[in-house]
């Protein structure tokens, strides 16, 4: 998994809020459980 320059702001608890992609793709996103505990594990 990359989380080249996510930052706390971005992870809310429940969604990843993507301020750059490719394709100009940006928008939030729901994370699943096992997503969410990685980010926990993270912040």
């Amino acid at each position: 998994m990359k989380c080249r320059g996510l930052n706390v702001g971005d992870y809310n608890g429940v969604e990843v809020l993507i301020r750059e992609a490719k394709h100009d793709s940006t928008g939030r996103v729901p994370v699943n459980r096992q997503t969410m505990m990685r980010f926990e594990s993270i912040f």
